[in-house]
């Protein structure tokens, strides 16, 4: 470059060796720094705005070219960069909630779309600052501001559920508002399952902010709730949404026998493998006073429930959160469905959940309960299709064909005490149908001519069938005249039927008579066949010879169950009555009854059935039998 004008002149370099230390000059310009851009401030909006109509200057209207939006306006000064050439780049910064994409611009300003059909969702105190950046990643940032969203806003559901009141489902919603009254009339039941809309019956406000809503909800449909003009009092704004779909669970109801066949804990005499409270080491925030009885106070099932007293310690903070332990019993499948139903009463949020072990810890849906004194919100976990949390090694997927049962997890974020009753935790398990097979023996109304095997039929009524509302023929399959029909039917229902003559209820030949009692029994889970005398009348006729007294012989086998026989001889025509009572003499079964029996050697089979239907109870019983005036009584044991 040219020299120096003048001297002495300050030398900006570096130090150097070369045969002697030397000063090698440089251009200035390498040493000089970056200058980060200057300080500047926020415009627009200012601090502690309030933003509460769209039409509020803070708003503007922005032309996207295809339409005209709504949008929050900020602007501020220029954050002036002094080196040449470089550019700033402006990036809107938010303290606490925001959205999740960058808000970058090289302008001072930036517009912000907004939610104009439903503005109240924005509602909130949103704190932020504009960073300004050169292309050397120097920064500088602005003043802070704080600005609020305060639109007017129709409730908004925050808990919904199909409970039951005595045994009714009914659909529970919670709001975060007050309801206008007149408002809660443009409710509306969505069935998906069908599909069809359901209008209520009645609509109960059982708070200010929350309503019980009746409706013939069908079980096991899924349904949600549709809301059309809802408004809180005084307020114009209003809402048209549906809620989550939620199924229409009735635990130990007719359709489902299976919940009773597969209970995990009834709570009727204890509470089963569940620990105390304070048992699981993940247990917190609460007090050794707190306990798990049996309560007779309450029942869903039954007589009694397990009563949850859960007690805040007030040595901590932020509420509390309960592993009720249940020791990892008992084995239950994963195409199943386990359930609890609880009720409560507390102001406080309380959520609940099933967790099951594969053998890694999995969690089931956490449950709000509405804590409603009067109805029982069911807490499940569809294993097959819920989504599942895994917890401590749990990975979220249940895994394998069958599982067992962990703990039931209670928690809130308030520091209340609550009582919880918890009833009926059991298994509702996907059946298939078994076959049942049901026999009925014919012999002794054939033989004493009530019963023709040309003309005649014999069918079989009940639940199964509405009480003969489709006829189920039995056939006499190998001409013994013993009748049979096969009956498919779901394990653990409650079968009660009778057999007929000829599809008629006529009292003199349908069974006990149409207005007595039915048979009843149980499905098992496995095929099985029935046997049964037509009428219970099981009189047989001997055929070879004639005794020569009058005897009454031990039955067999002794002891029994179901079926044992009685035999006695009668040497010459004579009135019988035959009868069994229990140890305490009430009479249990009459099984002969009849004028002039003829002589011969007799044979009666029993079924353990007393005169309603019902298998009677283990213990010793005594049967008695009257021939003429020959009288003799003997003891027989029936073992369950």
């Amino acid at each position: 470059s040219d020299p120096p004008e003048s001297w002495p002149l300050d030398l900006v370099g570096v130090v150097g060796w070369y045969n002697d230390p030397q000063m090698m000059p440089r251009y200035m310009a390498d040493f000089l720094t970056n200058q980060a851009p200057a300080d500047f401030l926020i415009l627009n909006p200012a601090d502690g705005a309030e933003v509460t109509s769209l039409d509020d200057p803070e708003i503007v209207d922005m032309d996207t070219g295809t339409d005209t939006v709504k949008a929050m306006f900020f602007n501020w000064t220029e954050a002036v960069d002094i080196d040449a050439g470089d550019t700033v780049t402006y990036q809107m910064m938010f303290i606490g909630d925001g959205p999740e994409e960058e808000l970058t611009t090289r302008d001072t300003f930036m517009y912000i779309p907004l939610n104009e059909e439903k503005p109240y969702e924005m509602n909130g105190t949103y704190t932020i600052y504009i960073q300004a950046k050169d292309l050397s990643d120097a920064t500088v940032n602005s003043d802070t501001v704080s600005f609020t969203f305060d639109f007017p806003a129709p409730p908004v559901m925050v808990n919904a559920d199909v409970v039951l009141v005595d045994g009714v489902p009914k659909y529970f919603a919670e709001f975060d508002l007050p309801l206008d009254g007149a408002a809660i009339a443009n409710f509306s039941i969505l069935d998906l399952t069908a599909p069809s809309v359901v209008t209520p019956t009645a609509v109960d406000s059982i708070a200010p902010n929350a309503v019980m809503i009746s409706a013939p909800l069908v079980e096991d449909n899924y349904v949600a709730l549709v809301y059309t003009g809802l408004t809180t009092p005084g307020a114009a704004i209003s809402v048209t949404d549906t809620t989550k779909t939620l199924k229409v669970y009735i635990p130990f109801s007719d359709a489902h026998p299976e919940d009773a066949g597969k209970i995990i804990e009834s709570f009727e005499v204890d509470t089963g493998t569940f620990w105390d409270p304070n048992g699981s080491g993940s247990t917190s925030g609460i007090l050794d006073a707190s306990a798990f009885a049996v309560s007779d106070s309450t029942a869903y099932q039954g007589e009694k429930s397990g009563m949850l007293t859960i007690l805040d310690d007030p040595a901590t903070d932020n509420g509390w959160y309960v592993r009720l332990y249940h020791q990892k019993t008992p084995t239950v499948s994963t195409t199943s469905t386990l359930m609890f139903l609880v009720k409560g009463s507390s102001d406080a949020k309380i959520e609940m959940s099933i967790a099951i072990a594969d053998p890694a810890y999995e969690l089931g849906p956490w449950k709000t309960v509405s804590l409603c004194e009067n109805d029982w919100q069911i807490v499940s976990f569809d294993l097959a299709n819920d989504v599942a949390e895994g917890w401590y090694n749990g990975d979220g997927v249940v895994d394998g064909s069958s599982v067992t049962v962990a703990s039931l997890r209670i928690r809130s974020s308030e520091d209340a005490d609550v009582v919880l009753f918890i009833d009926g935790f059991t298994e509702r398990q996907i059946l298939e149908p078994v076959n049942v097979t049901l026999n009925v023996m014919m012999d002794e109304w054939l033989r004493q001519g009530k019963f023709n095997l040309a003309t005649d039929f014999v069918d079989v009524a009940g639940n199964m069938n509405d009480w003969g509302g489709t006829p189920i023929v039995l056939g006499d399959l190998d001409g013994d005249t013993t009748y049979t029909a096969v009956i498919p039917l779901l394990p653990y229902t409650a079968l009660q039927f009778k057999f007929r003559i000829n599809g008629s209820w006529n009292d003199a030949t349908a069974e006990f008579p149409y207005g007595g009692p039915a048979r009843i029994l149980t499905v098992r889970t496995y095929d099985k066949s029935y046997t049964y005398w037509y009428n219970d009348d099981t009189l047989e006729v001997a055929i070879d010879g004639i005794p020569v007294e009058f005897a009454l012989h031990q039955n067999y086998p002794n002891p029994f169950n179901p079926v044992t026989t009685i035999n006695f001889d009668m040497p010459s025509v004579a009135d019988v009555k035959l009868v069994i009572y229990d140890i305490t003499g009430r009479k249990v079964r009459t099984l002969v009854n009849e004028s002039s029996v003829n002589a011969g050697y007799k044979k009666i089979v029993w079924n353990g059935r007393d005169d309603f239907g019902n298998g009677v109870s283990t213990g010793m019983y005594i049967y008695r039998l009257i021939a003429g005036d020959f009288v003799d009584v003997k003891k027989m044991t029936f073992l369950k």
